[in-house]
């Protein structure tokens, strides 16, 4: 919990000071003008409540922590997430679970195979906090009936500095299909 908070509060920390400063030279360089004065100050208004949105994500986080039983070290606020974990089924079973089962939980139009790239794809709806998001699994057989499976998930937008634990919960539910 203390990384989340952390991971959140650097976040706040970045976007508060960009804002502020950002404000600040414009009211440097072109204080003459009244309206820039007002424009900077709406900039300073918009860096606090930029802030204390974030901080009010973070309370999201741990809401959404708790009911979903992530496990936190799985969890992180930032867009790229890659985990890899062995489930205790084969090839056969985890490709029926990913293209019957996983689409509806989910939310998404269903999984595309790759055999160039040996991987399954597929692209989630979007959401309240997200434009949604562009998964990947690879699933590579091992012996004794088991399979190593390898997720990545991004955000569908390419400029997503954070999706506030989207990604992360995108792998838990897989997981939770998987197991």
């Amino acid at each position: 919990m203390k990384r989340l908070f952390i991971e959140n509060l650097k976040t706040a920390v970045v976007f508060f000071l960009f804002i502020f400063l950002s404000s600040t030279i414009i009211t440097f360089f072109m204080s003459k003008n009244h309206l820039l004065d007002i424009v900077s100050s709406k900039l300073e208004f918009a860096a606090g409540y930029t802030f204390l949105v974030i901080l009010f994500m973070l309370f999201y986080q741990i809401i959404l922590i708790m009911t979903s039983k992530i496990d936190l070290r799985d969890y992180s606020i930032f867009p790229k997430q890659l985990v890899s974990f062995v489930v205790d089924k084969t090839f056969n079973e985890t490709k029926d679970i990913i293209e019957n089962i996983l689409p509806n939980k989910l939310k998404s139009n269903g999984f595309q195979y790759d055999d160039k790239n040996n991987l399954f794809k597929t692209k989630t709806a979007a959401s309240l906090i997200s434009w949604g998001e562009n998964i990947e699994i690879k699933v590579t057989e091992l012996e004794n009936a088991k399979s190593q499976i390898s997720v990545f998930s991004k955000p569908v937008l390419r400029t997503t500095l954070v999706d506030y634990g989207k990604s992360s919960l995108n792998i838990q539910k897989i997981k939770l299909a998987l197991n």
